[in-house]
C-alpha cells in the first residue's frame, strides 16, 4: 500500500470537507443537515399524576380561659382558596363539627384557626379529624388527633 506523502492545500482542503461530511451523515444537498447538538424533547408529563396532598392538624386543644376548642390545619400539595375545611369532633357519647374555608398561605392550602365552644364538649377524651374538599372535589383526610376535654 502506497501513501500519499504530498498533497496540495486545495486537495487537502476537499478531502478533509469529504471526510467530514461523511462522519456527520450527509450534505445540506441531500436534505439531511446535521445539527450541532442533539435536540432533545422532554417526556411528556401524565397530567393525571398530582401532587401527593397531605392534612395536617397543627393545634388541637382547650383554650386557657377554657372557653373554647381552637383547632388549626393546613393543607400539603395543594394552594388554593376556596375548598372546604371541616373539623369533625368525635366523643363516647357526642359529635359535633366546624367548618372553614381554605386559603393559599405560602406553598399550602391553611385552614386558619377554628374555634369551638367548649359547651359542646363532654368531659373525656375525643377524638379530631379534618377533611379538606378541594376546589377540583377532591378529599383529603387528617389523621385522627387526640383532644382531652378536662
Amino acid at each position: 500500500m502506497k501513501l500519499i506523502t504530498s498533497i496540495s492545500t486545495t486537495g487537502a482542503a476537499a478531502l478533509l470537507l469529504l471526510l467530514l461530511t461523511g462522519c456527520v451523515g450527509g450534505s445540506p444537498d441531500d436534505g439531511n443537515v446535521p445539527t450541532a447538538v442533539d435536540e432533545q424533547t422532554a417526556p411528556p408529563v401524565d397530567s393525571t399524576l398530582a401532587p401527593e396532598r397531605d392534612a395536617v392538624i397543627v393545634v388541637a386543644g382547650v383554650d386557657v380561659d377554657g372557653q373554647n376548642v381552637t383547632v388549626s390545619s393546613y393543607i400539603a400539595g395543594i394552594l388554593e382558596s376556596g375548598g372546604e375545611c371541616v373539623y369533625s369532633f368525635v366523643g363516647l357519647s357526642a359529635e359535633t363539627s366546624v367548618a372553614a374555608s381554605g386559603e393559599p398561605d405560602r406553598s399550602v392550602t391553611s385552614c386558619g384557626t377554628s374555634q369551638v365552644p367548649i359547651d359542646q364538649f363532654t368531659k373525656g377524651t375525643w377524638e379530631i379529624t379534618m377533611s379538606y374538599t378541594a376546589l377540583d372535589g377532591t378529599v383529603t383526610t387528617s389523621l385522627p388527633t387526640a383532644l382531652e376535654i378536662p
